[in-house]
């Protein structure tokens, strides 16, 4: 017989009506599980606690220095968040593991050097708190500690922001030639942080040269055209026995040495071709020449821009016909900067396009002249028959619209050319000049027929619409500049977006023909009286011109005439800016146009 152990518990007879508790009780406790609430979000930044070497210490001759941290971090990047100088000739090992930092050096340290190491932006593991400040560690490989300082900060923008994550680096004052810094190794190197602030500790008691750089590829160094320079207004950093700091600003800027580049071209007849480039040239900078593809008949050859100023296509008038393979040579073309270009351009025979695309410029409304103008690729000659003719219905031919017709060749100043308007041509630009105001919303057609540039009879038409004189408002005043300012002046007015609209090179001004809007008013500080905004450079030295920002909008409505409004100009509040689209373009403030610094008065 075989006898079961039954546990004790079992043989005790126990109430039903416990043991229906007891059950009930388990089922709702298995039912109802509540995870543990823990504590408050970590919000608390990794702290440094030691370091080894100890900060400050002398003599260190190891090849490898220890941070430990307060908690777990994570890893960081050397050129990132781990900056040492003097810069190292290679690039050390970095290790993390846990809370320790672990910086291996590649190469036996420098003797009877101060090192700094510092470091920026290291988070925590689990939340990515971020160190509320940069951490230094400063010790020497010698018995004497440098103890001299630089600290300061980078603007950009008209607006005069602070620049973060800008490296700004020390050279040596006698190991930089001139200021071409390019392919330099930096003595010290420090960045930026959220307030454009920047400083270098336990530096050597020497002459510097400071410059900063929006390094991009973090090469330690500018070598991309679209990376920012920053540079102060004299780059040596100079100490003397009175103190141990030095202070500076500096202001960062997109450098501008680019020579124009060639994009290509196009044949518009058979000697008259049409250049195209990446920017504005300066038709006084212009010397090109011709020659066949073997470098031999070479001659000097004619070529002016549309324009007649900052324009991007030029017109070359070639004794070469496009039949045949010449290389052209444009010598000398320079954008407004003075940058050349020195390059040849092969020409090959083409089918010359649509003539109507490229040979003559829409006609298009000015509205700081009220005029309508064209142009056409050359200065027009005696063999140039054709006529214009202004017609106000475009089904009635223009040889019975009865109005008058003037050849173009014989258009040498204004001449009267419908009742109530002129035609004038300057070279190559032809305006139409209304003497009267034109009736708004009636179109007229302009017509040239005949031949134009060696082109076979053909005719050209184009729409004419002047706007209604009641769409526009009028702002006058001047401009009040300090009494100690000698320089000259360009005053830029814009849209609330947008690129200048109009300029002026006087401290009164009076635009007409405004459009109904918000504007801003902008104030180049033309100190080289080219009256453009000038950007930095390096060669020749010079910090871009200063802009002032009016701090306020004015609004401009339709068929009114805003009167005496005052502009006074704090040279104070002039900041630089960084690229020419920053100095023609900026974010504007948000008072209106006749408070602060500004009074006007407005009439319909």
């Amino acid at each position: 017989m075989i006898k079961r152990n039954i546990p004790s518990i079992l043989k005790t007879k126990l109430p039903l009506a416990a043991l229906g508790a007891c059950m009930l009780m388990l089922g709702w406790s298995c039912a109802n599980q509540v995870p543990p609430t823990g504590g408050p979000r970590d919000e608390d930044p990794p702290e440094v606690v030691s370091t080894q070497p100890a900060h400050e210490s002398l003599n260190f001759s190891g090849r490898e220095v220890t941070v430990i941290f307060n908690e777990f971090v994570r890893p960081a990047t050397y050129g990132k968040e781990i900056f040492i100088s003097p810069l190292p000739l290679t690039r050390p090992k970095i290790i993390m593991v846990n809370k320790k930092l672990r910086i291996k050096f590649n190469e036996a340290l420098r003797p009877n050097t101060t090192y700094v190491i510092t470091l920026t932006g290291v988070k925590d593991q689990n939340e990515s708190n971020e160190m509320e400040e940069s951490f230094s560690l400063a010790f020497s490989t010698g018995d004497v500690l440098d103890s001299m300082r630089v600290q300061g900060k980078v603007y950009d923008k008209v607006i005069g922001q602070p620049l973060e994550d800008i490296t700004v680096m020390l050279f040596d004052a006698d190991s930089v030639p001139g200021n071409d810094f390019f392919k330099i190794r930096p003595a010290y190197i420090s960045k930026t942080n959220a307030s454009g602030e920047f400083s270098f500790q336990n530096l050597r008691n020497t002459a510097f040269k400071i410059y900063g750089v929006k390094d991009v590829d973090q090469s330690n160094t500018y070598s991309q055209p679209t990376e920012l320079i920053a540079i102060s207004r004299d780059p040596g950093v100079y100490f003397d026995d009175s103190t141990s700091m030095a202070t500076d600003t500096l202001y960062a800027f997109l450098p501008d040495d680019a020579p124009p580049v060639v994009l290509g071209y196009n044949w518009i007849n058979d000697s008259v071709l049409i250049g195209r480039f990446n920017e504005g040239i300066l038709p006084e900078r212009l010397f090109l020449t011709i020659s066949d593809t073997l470098g031999e008949a070479s001659r000097g050859i004619s070529a002016f821009t549309y324009l007649g100023g900052n324009d991007n296509e030029l017109v070359v008038l070639s004794p070469r016909k496009q039949a045949s393979f010449s290389d052209l040579s444009f010598v000398s073309v320079s954008d407004s900067l003075g940058n050349a270009t020195d390059s040849v351009m092969r020409l090959i025979p083409q089918r010359t396009k649509e003539l109507e695309d490229i040979l003559i410029k829409k006609p298009a409304y000015r509205e700081e002249t009220g005029l309508f103008e064209f142009f056409f690729p050359g200065i027009l000659s005696d063999a140039d028959t054709a006529r214009v003719f202004l017609s106000d219905t475009f089904s009635s031919p223009p040889d019975t619209t009865g109005l008058d017709s003037l050849s173009i060749d014989s258009l040498l100043a204004e001449r009267p050319f419908v009742p109530g308007i002129s035609l004038k041509v300057e070279h190559f630009k032809v305006s139409i000049i209304p003497r009267k105001p034109p009736q708004p919303e009636v179109p007229y057609y302009l017509n040239l027929a005949g031949s134009l540039f060696g082109t076979p009879d053909t005719t050209y038409r184009y729409q004419l619409q002047w706007p209604d004189p009641e769409d526009f408002g009028t702002l006058q005043g001047v401009l009040r500049m300090p009494p100690d300012y000698r320089g000259a002046v360009v005053l830029m007015l814009g849209k609330e977006k947008g690129p200048a609209e109009r300029m002026v090179y006087d401290t009164t001004y009076h635009f007409r023909r405004l459009k109904a809007g918000k504007y801003r008013v902008r104030v180049i500080l033309d100190t080289d009286s080219n009256r453009a905004w000038t950007p930095g450079a390096l060669e020749p030295y010079r910090l871009p011109e200063k802009i002032y920002l009016h701090p306020g909008e004015i609004s401009i409505r339709a068929n009114w005439e805003f009167e005496d409004f005052e502009i006074v100009v704090d040279l104070e509040q002039a900041k630089m800016a960084a690229t020419t689209e920053e100095a023609e373009e900026e974010t504007p403030g948000n008072s209106s146009g006749n408070k602060r610094g500004g009074g006007g008065r407005g009439r319909p």
